[in-house]
């Protein structure tokens, strides 16, 4: 397995996750560089970081948060991974495949629901103004999927509508290498779009919440790309 579940400790102290959140039991934490912790300033990084927090509102959904971390980020003593917006990871063929088995691993910790028959998650198409927010322009050579999740399980229990897009991109710049995929979450404020200079690509948090379904969802759009890479 390429991603290894990281220890409270080393969560805190490397990854900068909060210390309430690192050592909640409930919680899990991935990462590549789990001995990162003794001399990370000695590495360039970046550490990627997978984190799957529980709910306390609601057992039936996990938010699955992203991160790529570098050392210039945790050097602020402030600094706080699950509120950093930098969360996309490029992905090489086994890291894929091992982060499909993880999606599909916690799938299977949450309790069975009645499944919905209309999916979570549908592809967006270029006429979607959202879709000219990630600014397909600015990579033309991009073989770019966004999905938007049209089922928020929280939806009602949140402050404010949240709009949720996963990104697939498979491209040089992106990716660091042909044979790899870059997979991203922009979730963001409906009302952000207010704005006609809102970037989700700059402001949005890497962080969305599903229930059993939507994992499986996930994991299965992310294997149809597995073929690719």
């Amino acid at each position: 397995m390429i991603w290894e579940r990281l220890t409270p400790g080393e969560a805190h102290g490397a990854y900068c996750v909060p210390k309430n959140a690192a050592f909640d039991s409930r919680n899990f934490f991935y990462g590549t560089q789990p001995k990162a912790m003794s001399n990370r300033f000695d590495m360039d990084g970046p550490w990627p970081l997978i984190a799957f927090l529980h709910q306390a509102s609601n057992l039936n959904i996990v938010t699955l948060h992203l991160n790529n971390l570098f050392p210039e980020f945790t050097e602020s003593e402030n600094f706080n991974s699950l509120e950093n917006n930098i969360g996309g990871l490029a992905f090489y063929k086994e890291e894929l495949s091992d982060f499909i088995a993880l999606l599909r691993l916690h799938s299977g910790y949450l309790p069975m629901t009645p499944e919905l028959s209309s999916p979570i998650f549908q592809i967006m198409h270029t006429n979607d103004p959202v879709w000219r927010r990630f600014h397909p322009e600015w990579l033309p050579q991009t073989n770019l999927g966004l999905y938007r999740q049209l089922l928020e399980p929280l939806e009602g229990l949140q402050k404010t509508k949240n709009i949720t897009i996963v990104r697939i991109s498979r491209d040089i710049i992106d990716s660091p290498a042909p044979n790899s995929i870059y997979f991203s979450i922009a979730s963001f404020s409906e009302t952000s779009l207010d704005d006609p200079n809102f970037n989700p690509l700059d402001a949005a948090i890497a962080r969305i919440n599903l229930n059993r379904q939507g994992l499986v969802e996930l994991s299965d759009l992310l294997e149809s790309e597995v073929d690719f890479i």
